[in-house]
């Protein structure tokens, strides 16, 4: 019997193996403009996911961002997210995806520093280049959130955003990156 069930679950495993679709990639950014604050910043997101059907795929963002404020100061960010992702609408090689995700942030600038719960519902514009290579694009401007936060001194406050925000032209709410499928 115990031999069976070996047999079997080998099987198995060959079987989820052969057909998994994993893929790593993510964005990396870059800005500067000395009218703003933060004068200059750069993040850097990698992710890896695991395709379950051709439309949806499960995965994680690690996310790092540091910035330079007009006084000097640094400011970090971290962030840890889960994520599902569901491709709605595909035509040709360009496909309208929603991603939703919650995740833990952790933020730590000249002002104050802070940890975060965010959960959030953004559409992902995604063009497959190749059967292995995805550019994409997150539209965090058109994005669903709700953030929660704990502030050092142990008080909490929470945000809540929906629809189209009032700064188009901020890079970070337009990130390109792209994968590699496995």
């Amino acid at each position: 019997m115990r031999n069976v069930l070996l047999t079997v679950a080998f099987f198995v495993a060959t079987f989820v193996c052969a057909n998994a679709q994993f893929y790593a990639g993510g964005s990396l950014g870059f800005e500067n403009n000395s009218d703003l604050n933060p004068k200059s910043s750069l993040w850097f997101n990698p992710e890896i996911g695991y395709y379950i059907t051709k439309k949806f795929d499960v995965g994680l963002d690690v996310g790092f961002s540091t910035s330079k404020q007009q006084n000097d100061a640094n400011s970090t960010y971290l962030s840890f997210a889960p994520f599902a992702r569901y491709s709605f609408y595909q035509l040709g090689r360009f496909e309208v995806i929603a991603k939703g995700s919650a995740g833990f942030h952790y933020v730590d600038n000249p002002i104050e520093k802070y940890n975060s719960f965010r959960m959030q519902v953004s559409p992902v514009l995604a063009y497959n280049l190749t059967e292995k290579i995805v550019l994409f694009t997150q539209l965090n401007f058109l994005s669903f959130s709700f953030v929660l936060y704990s502030p050092d001194e142990g008080d909490y406050s929470h945000h809540f955003r929906f629809g189209v925000s009032n700064s188009l032209v901020d890079t970070s709410s337009l990130p390109i990156g792209f994968f590699y499928k496995f």
